[in-house]
């Protein structure tokens, strides 16, 4: 194991990339390889409807009691959308470059003017509809025209806090002419959880600190966040007939696709890596003036972004001791999106497993994106994991007393995996694939290898092919070694899967086939076997390459002797103190 010397210079190593990132005066964007969620882009269908282009006047409806200062502050942000009304534009990254982003949709920029101001000192009381917020948006011009309606925040709305912060609708004026019109609500003192979010913490999910408010008024700094959002809504599908994704009357649109992601590795709870402003503050990445790091005072996104690169082993024992800073951010969701204690599993303790298993995932708070664990032998374990797998993609869990009643429990909370590995679960049959398919619609990549001694005495297994067929036709990758399946369910497999690249038969020495039919049939398909000479050939029992299982896994003499010397102490704090009330402050799953 590396020295405690070695380890922190790698880590410093880690802590200098990453404050090598752009400054908030450049326009380089934060790379890619950072980012905690690779996500496809999202694409917005354009119905050919009317767009708002050119110049676009926005008259602002203020109701309610609002303050000198929060006045300036949406003033200022309008103005910043097309600064070149009003001052020479600022480099970017800037709102100005943020905006001009429409330009993709519009096909043309979209200039937003600043027209006037009206005040309404609660004309229609403090409790608002549909119709009222159409009715003062009515009372003032519409050609090219947003009238936006902003209410105080002792002013309540209809489904305001219950699923929106804001909206932007349309309607006819008096000559029958479309005009569009939007709202926001200031939510200071009604649900700043939801809707001034990340400036404040949110009502579910991980708690994690929020970020500051730049004006340090959330409820203010809230609007601006949802003014910029039904804005890009309004220019971009103006009468519900634009760029939009879904049905009309609950579209998701320019920003609202992507709600919630402010930078690279968002993710929900998590607004992703954003630029700050250079002020002398530790929770800054950088000091302003200086070359030097502030490193005990990192933020906690990006100590986790640094130490989720480190083993195991040194995240639970050599960072904790550290510093406290380090040793609660280790605690916290940046390290555990995914948790991979496979190798050391094999080797260790069950109940020691258990107690690792569930520390690390409460640890997760609600983040866990992929869990690697073997041998896993209780029910509860299973459950365990089920509730806590509404973010979860990929799950590994070989050789694991993993049954078809058990699977049946707990298959319905497993919709999002995309990977899951149940190789050497020698219990699993046609009733557990059946709903795994029913359930886990997104499943593209499953592992079912079995030991060809597991196979002894058991009859064919054509049924678990017929479940695999059935219910399971997304699949690109499928790996039944040494299943007892025959030429009929190997043929069902293939022509139900057409999605399917490939195809692991080892063992399966029932299955015949000619590879020209299978080749001029199904070109994308590759088959691997049945006739492959590979571990269990060569020697009594291994691992198969195929699922990435090395020998490699017994270099170990034993699991007692993984973490040693010095670090015995702290090894002994994980396990024997661990308390699932006590966390560093870290929520639970939500």
């Amino acid at each position: 194991m590396a020295s405690m010397k070695t380890l922190l210079v790698t880590i410093f190593s880690l802590l200098l990339l990453l404050t090598s990132l752009p400054s908030p005066s450049s326009s380089a964007a934060t790379p890619r390889k950072l980012a905690l969620v690779d996500t496809e882009p999202t694409i917005l269908k354009y119905h050919n409807g009317q767009l708002l282009k050119g110049n676009v006047t926005v008259n602002l409806i203020w109701y309610g009691k609002f303050t000198p200062s929060q006045h300036a502050i949406i003033v200022n942000f309008l103005k910043s959308l097309s600064p070149g009304n009003y001052q020479p534009s600022p480099p970017p990254p800037s709102v100005a470059s943020w905006w001009s982003t429409t330009r993709e949709y519009l096909g043309s920029s979209c200039t937003i003017t600043l027209a006037k101001q009206f005040v309404s000192n609660y004309s229609l009381g403090k409790s608002l509809t549909d119709s009222h917020i159409q009715t003062l948006a009515s009372k003032y011009g519409h050609v090219n025209t947003i009238n936006v309606v902003l209410t105080a925040s002792d002013v309540a709305v209809e489904d305001f806090c219950m699923n929106r912060c804001g909206s932007h609708g349309w309607t006819r004026g008096t000559k029958g002419s479309k005009y569009a019109y939007a709202w926001v609500g200031n939510s200071a003192s009604q649900c700043p959880g939801q809707c001034a979010w990340p400036f404040q913490k949110p009502l579910i999910g991980p708690q994690i600190t929020p970020l500051i408010s730049p004006n340090e008024d959330v409820g203010i700094d809230g609007m601006v966040i949802n003014l910029a959002t039904v804005l890009a809504g309004t220019v971009t599908n103006p009468f519900d007939d634009g760029y939009f994704q879904g049905p009309p009357t609950a579209p998701l649109e320019a920003v609202s696709a992507c709600t919630g992601m402010f930078g690279s590795g968002a993710f929900p709870g998590f607004p992703g890596l954003v630029y700050k402003n250079q002020i002398v503050n530790c929770e800054e990445l950088l000091m302003e003036g200086t070359d030097s790091p502030c490193w005990e005072d990192l933020l906690p996104d990006a100590l986790g972004l640094i130490f989720k690169n480190l083993s195991l082993q040194e995240r639970l024992t050599v960072i904790p001791v550290v510093c406290k800073s380090w040793g609660k951010a280790v605690t916290g969701p940046y390290c555990w999106q995914e948790i991979d204690i496979e190798e050391w599993s094999i080797l260790s303790d069950p109940e020691n497993v258990d107690r690792m298993l569930r520390m690390l995932i409460i640890w997760s708070s609600g983040s866990l994106r992929k869990l690697c664990v073997s041998g896993l032998m209780t029910e509860p374990n299973f459950s365990f994991i089920a509730e806590h797998a509404h973010s979860l993609q990929t799950l590994r869990l070989p050789r694991s007393d993993m049954n078809d009643a058990m699977m049946e429990k707990i298959s319905g909370k497993l919709v999002n995996i995309t990977f899951l590995d149940l190789s050497y679960c020698s219990k699993i049959g046609a009733r557990a694939l059946e709903v795994i398919g029913k359930s886990c619609k997104l499943l593209a990549r499953l592992s079912l290898n079995m030991h060809p001694l597991d196979m002894e005495g058991k009859l064919s297994q054509n049924d678990e092919a017929h479940a695999i067929a059935a219910t399971m036709p997304k699949l690109k990758h499928l790996e039944i070694a040494y299943h007892l399946i025959d030429t009929i369910g190997f043929l069902e497999i293939i022509s139900s899967c057409l999605e399917l690249e490939f195809l692991d038969l080892r063992g399966c020495w029932d299955v015949k086939f000619e590879e020209k039919y299978i080749k001029d049939k199904f070109p994308k398909l590759n088959v691997l076997g049945p006739h492959v000479v590979d571990h269990y050939e060569r020697q009594a029992w291994g691992w198969d390459e195929c699922s990435d299982y090395t020998d490699s896994l017994y270099e170990y003499e034993s699991s007692d002797g993984m973490w040693d010397d010095e670090e015995e102490r702290v090894e002994l704090r994980f396990y024997e103190g661990f308390d699932e009330d006590s966390v560093y402050g870290w929520p639970p799953s939500p």
